[in-house]
Protein backbone atom coordinates (compact mmCIF):
# COMPACT_ATOMS: atom_id res chain seq x y z
CA UNK A 1 0.00 0.00 0.00
CA UNK A 2 1.08 3.51 -1.15
CA UNK A 3 1.10 4.14 2.96
CA UNK A 4 4.29 1.87 3.72
CA UNK A 5 5.83 3.36 0.49
CA UNK A 6 5.97 6.95 1.52
CA UNK A 7 6.30 5.88 4.94
CA UNK A 8 2.73 7.52 6.18
CA UNK A 9 1.15 7.24 9.31
CA UNK A 10 -2.10 7.25 7.46
CA UNK A 11 -3.64 8.14 4.34
CA UNK A 12 -2.93 11.60 3.93
CA UNK A 13 -6.02 12.41 2.12
CA UNK A 14 -8.57 10.44 4.04
CA UNK A 15 -11.52 12.67 5.67
CA UNK A 16 -10.13 14.10 8.65
CA UNK A 17 -10.20 11.95 11.60
CA UNK A 18 -10.19 15.23 14.03
CA UNK A 19 -9.43 18.95 14.23
CA UNK A 20 -6.18 18.46 13.87
CA UNK A 21 -6.66 16.99 10.46
CA UNK A 22 -8.72 19.56 9.11
CA UNK A 23 -7.42 22.33 6.87
CA UNK A 24 -7.77 25.83 8.86
CA UNK A 25 -8.39 27.77 5.13
CA UNK A 26 -9.11 31.08 5.88
CA UNK A 27 -13.08 30.70 4.39
CA UNK A 28 -13.99 27.79 6.92
CA UNK A 29 -12.35 29.16 10.20
CA UNK A 30 -14.19 32.52 9.23
CA UNK A 31 -17.24 30.30 8.26
CA UNK A 32 -17.17 28.04 11.64
CA UNK A 33 -16.64 31.07 13.46
CA UNK A 34 -19.81 32.90 12.42
CA UNK A 35 -21.84 29.55 12.71
CA UNK A 36 -20.07 29.34 16.78
CA UNK A 37 -21.29 32.60 16.99
CA UNK A 38 -24.78 32.11 16.01
CA UNK A 39 -25.35 29.39 17.95
CA UNK A 40 -23.82 31.19 21.55
CA UNK A 41 -26.76 34.61 20.38
CA UNK A 42 -28.99 31.90 20.21
CA UNK A 43 -29.82 32.93 16.16
CA UNK A 44 -33.06 31.50 15.17
CA UNK A 45 -31.71 30.41 11.70
CA UNK A 46 -28.05 29.57 10.36
CA UNK A 47 -27.09 29.19 6.85
CA UNK A 48 -24.31 27.64 5.27
CA UNK A 49 -23.98 26.95 1.76
CA UNK A 50 -21.51 26.06 -1.11
CA UNK A 51 -21.35 23.73 -3.70
CA UNK A 52 -20.91 20.07 -3.03
CA UNK A 53 -17.32 18.91 -1.52
CA UNK A 54 -16.14 21.97 -0.20
CA UNK A 55 -16.19 20.75 3.17
CA UNK A 56 -19.25 22.06 4.47
CA UNK A 57 -19.74 18.26 6.79
CA UNK A 58 -16.33 18.46 8.05
CA UNK A 59 -16.65 21.95 8.87
CA UNK A 60 -20.12 20.57 10.81
CA UNK A 61 -18.14 17.83 12.55
CA UNK A 62 -15.79 20.46 13.68
CA UNK A 63 -18.63 22.73 14.59
CA UNK A 64 -20.54 19.65 16.91
CA UNK A 65 -16.72 19.25 18.39
CA UNK A 66 -16.62 22.59 19.46
CA UNK A 67 -20.22 23.07 21.06
CA UNK A 68 -20.73 23.52 24.83
CA UNK A 69 -22.42 20.21 26.32
CA UNK A 70 -25.59 21.80 27.16
CA UNK A 71 -26.41 22.20 23.59
CA UNK A 72 -27.78 19.17 22.60
CA UNK A 73 -27.55 18.10 18.42
CA UNK A 74 -29.89 16.59 16.21
CA UNK A 75 -29.41 15.85 12.71
CA UNK A 76 -31.50 15.02 9.77
CA UNK A 77 -31.34 15.10 5.92
CA UNK A 78 -33.33 17.21 3.71
CA UNK A 79 -35.99 15.38 1.26
CA UNK A 80 -38.84 15.73 -0.62
CA UNK A 81 -41.01 14.86 2.24
CA UNK A 82 -44.53 15.91 3.32
CA UNK A 83 -44.41 18.18 6.60
CA UNK A 84 -45.89 14.82 8.58
CA UNK A 85 -42.72 12.84 7.46
CA UNK A 86 -40.31 16.09 8.17
CA UNK A 87 -41.53 16.20 11.47
CA UNK A 88 -41.07 12.70 12.51
CA UNK A 89 -37.19 12.82 10.88
CA UNK A 90 -36.67 15.42 13.20
CA UNK A 91 -38.08 13.57 16.40
CA UNK A 92 -36.27 10.58 15.26
CA UNK A 93 -32.82 12.78 15.34
CA UNK A 94 -34.10 13.75 18.42
CA UNK A 95 -33.83 10.48 19.78
CA UNK A 96 -38.15 10.77 20.98
CA UNK A 97 -40.40 8.13 19.54
CA UNK A 98 -42.23 8.47 16.39
CA UNK A 99 -45.23 6.41 16.32
CA UNK A 100 -48.10 7.06 13.66
CA UNK A 101 -49.72 10.01 14.90
CA UNK A 102 -50.87 13.33 13.17
CA UNK A 103 -48.87 16.30 12.20
CA UNK A 104 -50.20 17.88 15.35
CA UNK A 105 -49.15 15.12 17.77
CA UNK A 106 -45.79 15.42 16.56
CA UNK A 107 -45.82 18.68 16.73
CA UNK A 108 -46.63 18.52 20.65
CA UNK A 109 -44.14 15.57 21.04
CA UNK A 110 -41.31 17.96 20.03
CA UNK A 111 -42.62 20.88 21.88
CA UNK A 112 -42.53 18.68 25.17
CA UNK A 113 -39.15 17.69 24.14
CA UNK A 114 -37.79 21.28 23.84
CA UNK A 115 -39.38 22.45 26.65
CA UNK A 116 -37.71 19.54 29.29
CA UNK A 117 -34.35 20.61 27.99
CA UNK A 118 -35.58 24.30 28.56
CA UNK A 119 -35.78 22.88 32.21
CA UNK A 120 -32.60 21.54 32.22
CA UNK A 121 -31.01 24.75 31.12
CA UNK A 122 -30.52 22.96 27.49
CA UNK A 123 -30.40 24.04 24.42
CA UNK A 124 -31.61 22.20 20.93
CA UNK A 125 -29.28 22.88 17.67
CA UNK A 126 -31.36 20.95 14.79
CA UNK A 127 -29.20 20.58 11.55
CA UNK A 128 -30.97 19.86 8.62
CA UNK A 129 -28.13 19.26 5.34
CA UNK A 130 -29.55 18.82 2.20
CA UNK A 131 -31.34 21.62 3.05
CA UNK A 132 -31.23 22.44 -1.23
CA UNK A 133 -33.71 19.68 -1.19
CA UNK A 134 -36.59 20.72 1.19
CA UNK A 135 -39.95 22.35 -0.38
CA UNK A 136 -40.77 25.80 0.16
CA UNK A 137 -43.63 24.31 2.02
CA UNK A 138 -41.29 22.32 4.33
CA UNK A 139 -39.23 25.68 4.77
CA UNK A 140 -41.69 27.76 5.70
CA UNK A 141 -42.60 25.31 8.00
CA UNK A 142 -39.88 24.96 9.57
CA UNK A 143 -40.08 28.85 9.87
CA UNK A 144 -43.02 28.45 12.06
CA UNK A 145 -41.51 25.34 14.12
CA UNK A 146 -38.52 27.62 15.34
CA UNK A 147 -41.59 29.55 17.46
CA UNK A 148 -42.27 26.59 19.29
CA UNK A 149 -40.08 28.12 22.34
CA UNK A 150 -42.31 31.14 22.57
CA UNK A 151 -39.46 32.82 24.10
CA UNK A 152 -36.59 35.49 22.80
CA UNK A 153 -34.16 33.12 23.23
CA UNK A 154 -35.05 30.79 20.94
CA UNK A 155 -33.69 27.11 23.18
CA UNK A 156 -34.33 25.48 19.36
CA UNK A 157 -31.75 26.96 16.55
CA UNK A 158 -32.06 25.64 13.43
CA UNK A 159 -29.05 25.46 10.67
CA UNK A 160 -29.59 24.85 7.14
CA UNK A 161 -26.96 23.28 4.86
CA UNK A 162 -26.96 22.64 1.63
CA UNK A 163 -25.94 23.71 -1.66
CA UNK A 164 -25.66 26.88 -3.26
CA UNK A 165 -29.54 26.52 -4.95
CA UNK A 166 -30.78 27.33 -1.66
CA UNK A 167 -30.07 30.46 -1.73
CA UNK A 168 -32.08 31.19 -4.76
CA UNK A 169 -35.11 29.05 -3.58
CA UNK A 170 -34.95 31.71 -0.36
CA UNK A 171 -35.25 34.38 -2.62
CA UNK A 172 -38.53 32.96 -3.80
CA UNK A 173 -41.43 36.09 -2.03
CA UNK A 174 -42.98 32.68 0.03
CA UNK A 175 -39.75 32.69 2.13
CA UNK A 176 -39.51 36.71 2.95
CA UNK A 177 -39.91 35.68 6.42
CA UNK A 178 -38.05 32.89 6.44
CA UNK A 179 -34.69 34.79 4.77
CA UNK A 180 -35.06 37.72 7.36
CA UNK A 181 -34.92 35.67 10.39
CA UNK A 182 -31.29 33.88 8.78
CA UNK A 183 -29.45 36.24 10.80
CA UNK A 184 -25.88 34.06 10.50
CA UNK A 185 -25.23 33.33 6.89
CA UNK A 186 -21.66 31.43 6.03
CA UNK A 187 -20.29 30.26 2.62
CA UNK A 188 -17.93 27.90 1.07
CA UNK A 189 -16.34 28.32 -2.28
CA UNK A 190 -13.70 26.24 -3.81
CA UNK A 191 -9.88 26.83 -3.09
CA UNK A 192 -7.78 28.73 -5.15
CA UNK A 193 -4.35 28.05 -6.48
CA UNK A 194 -2.58 29.06 -2.97
CA UNK A 195 -4.99 26.89 -0.73
CA UNK A 196 -4.67 24.53 -3.22
CA UNK A 197 -0.96 24.04 -2.38
CA UNK A 198 -1.42 24.54 1.13
CA UNK A 199 -4.25 22.27 1.05
CA UNK A 200 -1.78 19.22 -0.21
CA UNK A 201 1.17 20.49 1.92
CA UNK A 202 -1.06 20.44 4.55
CA UNK A 203 -2.25 17.22 4.52
CA UNK A 204 0.97 15.44 3.69
CA UNK A 205 2.84 17.10 6.73
CA UNK A 206 -0.21 15.94 8.82
CA UNK A 207 0.27 12.16 7.71
CA UNK A 208 4.05 12.41 8.32
CA UNK A 209 5.54 13.40 4.77
CA UNK A 210 8.84 14.48 4.81
CA UNK A 211 9.81 17.25 1.66
CA UNK A 212 7.57 18.25 -0.98
CA UNK A 213 5.87 15.33 -2.72
CA UNK A 214 4.29 16.55 -5.23
CA UNK A 215 5.74 19.40 -7.70
CA UNK A 216 4.40 22.85 -7.87
CA UNK A 217 3.38 21.79 -11.42
CA UNK A 218 1.72 18.57 -10.39
CA UNK A 219 -0.24 20.84 -8.02
CA UNK A 220 -1.41 23.27 -9.76
CA UNK A 221 -2.56 20.80 -12.42
CA UNK A 222 -4.54 19.38 -9.61
CA UNK A 223 -5.80 22.38 -8.80
CA UNK A 224 -6.99 23.20 -12.18
CA UNK A 225 -8.38 19.84 -12.82
CA UNK A 226 -10.07 19.54 -9.58
CA UNK A 227 -11.64 23.43 -10.26
CA UNK A 228 -10.53 23.52 -6.30
CA UNK A 229 -12.71 21.31 -4.56
CA UNK A 230 -11.41 19.76 -1.40
CA UNK A 231 -13.01 16.42 -2.23
CA UNK A 232 -11.58 16.24 -5.85
CA UNK A 233 -8.77 17.47 -4.65
CA UNK A 234 -8.64 14.16 -2.29
CA UNK A 235 -9.44 12.01 -4.94
CA UNK A 236 -6.22 13.19 -7.72
CA UNK A 237 -3.75 13.16 -5.01
CA UNK A 238 -4.49 9.61 -3.54
CA UNK A 239 -4.89 7.90 -7.31
CA UNK A 240 -1.27 9.90 -7.69
CA UNK A 241 0.25 8.48 -4.77
CA UNK A 242 -1.03 5.01 -5.24
CA UNK A 243 0.39 5.63 -9.43
CA UNK A 244 3.63 6.59 -7.25
CA UNK A 245 3.89 3.84 -5.46
CA UNK A 246 3.12 1.18 -8.08
CA UNK A 247 6.16 2.91 -9.96
CA UNK A 248 8.45 2.88 -6.87
CA UNK A 249 8.69 6.44 -7.17
CA UNK A 250 9.12 9.08 -4.89
CA UNK A 251 7.75 12.26 -6.81
CA UNK A 252 4.78 13.16 -8.26
CA UNK A 253 5.09 15.25 -11.47
CA UNK A 254 2.12 16.86 -13.41
CA UNK A 255 2.66 13.92 -16.13
CA UNK A 256 1.44 11.63 -13.38
CA UNK A 257 -1.72 13.75 -12.77
CA UNK A 258 -2.13 14.34 -16.36
CA UNK A 259 -2.33 10.80 -16.96
CA UNK A 260 -5.41 10.40 -14.05
CA UNK A 261 -6.92 13.18 -15.37
CA UNK A 262 -6.94 11.65 -19.04
CA UNK A 263 -8.19 8.57 -18.01
CA UNK A 264 -11.04 10.29 -16.20
CA UNK A 265 -12.11 11.96 -19.59
CA UNK A 266 -11.95 9.34 -21.75
CA UNK A 267 -14.12 7.28 -19.25
CA UNK A 268 -16.14 9.98 -18.16
CA UNK A 269 -16.11 8.82 -14.79
CA UNK A 270 -16.39 5.35 -15.22
CA UNK A 271 -13.72 2.66 -14.40
CA UNK A 272 -10.53 2.77 -16.88
CA UNK A 273 -7.55 0.91 -17.64
CA UNK A 274 -5.09 3.38 -18.06
CA UNK A 275 -3.09 1.40 -20.10
CA UNK A 276 -5.12 1.41 -23.06
CA UNK A 277 -4.00 4.88 -23.15
CA UNK A 278 -0.06 6.27 -24.78
CA UNK A 279 2.02 7.03 -22.85
CA UNK A 280 2.25 10.60 -21.29
CA UNK A 281 5.05 12.85 -22.49
CA UNK A 282 7.22 14.39 -20.42
CA UNK A 283 5.56 17.50 -18.13
CA UNK A 284 7.01 20.83 -17.85
CA UNK A 285 9.03 20.02 -14.51
CA UNK A 286 10.97 16.98 -16.03
CA UNK A 287 9.02 14.07 -14.90
CA UNK A 288 8.27 11.17 -17.20
CA UNK A 289 5.59 8.30 -16.57
CA UNK A 290 6.99 4.93 -15.96
CA UNK A 291 5.15 2.05 -17.04
CA UNK A 292 1.59 2.54 -17.36
CA UNK A 293 -0.13 2.14 -14.09
CA UNK A 294 -3.37 -0.27 -13.68
CA UNK A 295 -7.04 0.69 -13.78
CA UNK A 296 -8.73 3.45 -11.64
CA UNK A 297 -11.35 2.11 -9.54
CA UNK A 298 -13.96 4.37 -8.95
CA UNK A 299 -17.43 3.85 -6.46
CA UNK A 300 -20.45 4.41 -7.19
CA UNK A 301 -20.46 7.64 -5.15
CA UNK A 302 -17.66 9.08 -7.53
CA UNK A 303 -19.66 8.81 -10.64
CA UNK A 304 -21.41 11.79 -10.71
CA UNK A 305 -18.42 13.98 -9.87
CA UNK A 306 -16.13 12.14 -12.13
CA UNK A 307 -18.84 12.67 -15.11
CA UNK A 308 -19.36 16.27 -14.32
CA UNK A 309 -15.71 17.18 -14.01
CA UNK A 310 -14.93 15.18 -17.32
CA UNK A 311 -17.37 17.52 -19.05
CA UNK A 312 -15.44 20.45 -17.36
CA UNK A 313 -12.33 18.92 -18.78
CA UNK A 314 -13.50 18.51 -22.30
CA UNK A 315 -14.90 21.91 -22.68
CA UNK A 316 -11.64 23.70 -21.28
CA UNK A 317 -9.81 21.69 -23.52
CA UNK A 318 -11.82 22.87 -26.22
CA UNK A 319 -11.26 26.05 -25.16
CA UNK A 320 -7.33 25.46 -24.75
CA UNK A 321 -7.34 24.06 -28.21
CA UNK A 322 -8.59 27.55 -29.70
CA UNK A 323 -6.09 29.71 -27.18
CA UNK A 324 -3.54 27.29 -29.44
CA UNK A 325 -4.84 28.27 -32.55
CA UNK A 326 -4.99 31.79 -31.73
CA UNK A 327 -1.56 31.82 -30.30
CA UNK A 328 -0.13 30.38 -33.09
CA UNK A 329 -1.66 32.40 -35.56
CA UNK A 330 -0.20 35.23 -33.60
CA UNK A 331 3.37 34.06 -33.56
CA UNK A 332 3.96 34.45 -37.12
CA UNK A 333 4.20 38.55 -36.22
CA UNK A 334 6.23 38.54 -33.25
CA UNK A 335 9.63 39.54 -34.24
CA UNK A 336 11.70 37.83 -31.23
CA UNK A 337 11.91 34.36 -31.36
CA UNK A 338 12.51 34.17 -27.47
CA UNK A 339 8.71 35.09 -27.58
CA UNK A 340 7.34 32.92 -29.85
CA UNK A 341 8.80 29.92 -28.37
CA UNK A 342 6.93 31.43 -25.04
CA UNK A 343 3.67 31.81 -26.68
CA UNK A 344 3.84 28.13 -28.04
CA UNK A 345 5.03 26.43 -24.44
CA UNK A 346 2.22 28.94 -23.15
CA UNK A 347 -0.52 27.39 -25.37
CA UNK A 348 1.14 23.40 -24.81
CA UNK A 349 1.34 24.45 -20.97
CA UNK A 350 -2.85 25.86 -20.93
CA UNK A 351 -3.96 21.93 -23.01
CA UNK A 352 -1.87 19.92 -20.91
CA UNK A 353 -4.04 21.66 -17.68
CA UNK A 354 -7.63 21.36 -19.47
CA UNK A 355 -7.63 17.93 -17.33
CA UNK A 356 -10.27 16.59 -15.08
CA UNK A 357 -10.49 14.26 -11.49
CA UNK A 358 -13.39 12.89 -9.73
CA UNK A 359 -14.96 13.48 -6.36
CA UNK A 360 -15.13 10.70 -3.72
CA UNK A 361 -17.69 10.89 -1.32
CA UNK A 362 -16.41 10.66 2.46
CA UNK A 363 -18.15 9.10 5.34
CA UNK A 364 -18.52 11.46 7.92
CA UNK A 365 -20.69 12.29 10.69
CA UNK A 366 -22.46 15.20 8.20
CA UNK A 367 -22.88 13.92 4.39
CA UNK A 368 -23.35 16.69 2.06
Amino acid sequence: MYTEHFGFTHPPFRPPGGEDEWFPAPQHTGALDKLLQGIETGAPFMLLCGPTGTGKHTLLDILARRLAPEIRIAHTEGAELGYGELLGNILNACQLPCPRESEVMRYRRLLDFVERQRVRRRRVLLIITGAHRLSTDNLEQLRLLSGVNGNEAHLMNILLAGEDSLLDTLEQPALRALAVQITTRARLWPFNAADTRAYIRFRMKQAGASGELFSEHASDLIHEASSGIPSAIDYLCTAALHQAAQEDSQRIGASQIARICRVLEQTGGQTADATALPKAADSPDGTSLAPDPPGIELSADDLEMARRLAAQARAARQRSQRIRRLLTGTAGILLAGGLIAGAIYLADGREAHARTAAHTTQNVTFPD
